[in-house]
């Protein structure tokens, strides 16, 4: 019974000691495999960053380039036709909303 009991512990070890190895090896490939993913990763970030900036850099370019071509005109409302609203105030004055579709 003894020697029963030895050789399984011997059988159990090496089997423990195998399964160890196998799993170390796995372990090493996953994480090569992660760094690999990790590289590319940064990569991309990377490369994505520098297209950013370029976009940005053409898109201010772009805009001063028009800037340029144009003369500047300060942003204002349109000009209001004189007869589109009649009333006795000015012309940015609109008529008051009444139920039934008239005006007052």
């Amino acid at each position: 019974m003894k020697n029963l009991f030895v050789f399984l512990l011997v059988v159990a070890g090496a089997g423990l000691f195998f399964h160890d190895k196998q799993q170390t090896a796995a372990l090493a490939k996953a994480q090569q495999d992660n760094d690999a993913l990790n590289q590319q990763l940064t990569d991309k970030t990377s490369a994505l960053t520098t297209a950013q900036a370029r976009l940005q850099q053409l898109t201010f370019s772009q805009g001063m380039g028009s800037a340029l071509q144009s003369p500047a005109q300060p942003p204002g409302p349109p000009a209001a036709k004189p007869s589109q609203w009649s009333g006795d105030s000015s012309s940015l004055d609109r008529p008051a909303y009444r139920e039934g579709g008239g005006t007052r």
